[in-house]
């Protein structure tokens, strides 16, 4: 079991001991601390498994763009780091094999249209609820998009697709069925791990 606020809570006091800085400061900085191990952990389980399975690009480009939105949508979480990390992992992959599945599948136009079509039901979610988001995502969508066009279709393809994955795994989690869907999987995680 990892134990993110018990290792930031270290970390912290073997870097601020001595700051003079209150309660209130420390907490803030293992707040952080906690959050970015965390991040880092889950970014590094999901490229490591990734990486096996042949699916590295799709994964990091699905895991940046889930993980991206979230630090501005926030999010459900399971009721322990534990099996936060492996549902995210497990969705992450799934979700970049499913971007590859796809790209091989799917002829360069057929694709456009799920890469388009997925992202634009995601920002007219979130143009409704932030919209400010829905502009950073419309923004990413055209810059992938332009990088699509000028690359290689074999290697642009399944990760454009994968963005787009992101961006609509991380709205959906915000939404009330993506939160009982995370409920549902803590649950079931509960009866294999503590």
């Amino acid at each position: 079991m990892i134990d993110l606020e018990g290792i930031a809570h270290r970390i912290t006091v073997a870097l601020y001991a001595d700051a003079g800085l209150d309660e209130v400061e420390l907490a803030k900085i293992e707040y952080g601390l906690s959050l970015s191990l965390g991040i880092a952990i889950t970014l590094a389980a999901t490229l490591g498994l990734a990486a096996l399975l042949g699916l590295f690009a799709p994964a990091l480009a699905l895991a940046l763009a889930a993980l991206s939105l979230r630090l501005f949508t926030g999010g459900t979480h399971c009721s322990s780091y534990d099996r936060c990390l492996i549902l995210s992992v497990s969705l992450f992959v799934l979700g970049a094999a499913l971007a590859r599945w796809a790209a091989a599948v799917l002829p360069l136009g057929g694709a456009l249209g799920v890469y388009l079509g997925v992202t634009a039901a995601t920002a007219l979610y979130l143009l409704t609820k932030r919209p400010r988001l829905a502009l950073m995502v419309v923004a990413v969508t055209f810059a992938v998009l332009g990088f699509s066009l000028a690359g290689a279709e074999s290697s642009i393809k399944p990760a454009a697709l994968a963005v787009s994955f992101g961006f609509a795994l991380q709205t959906a989690l915000t939404t009330g069925p993506g939160r009982r869907l995370v409920d549902m999987a803590d649950a079931g995680l509960k009866k294999v791990v503590k």
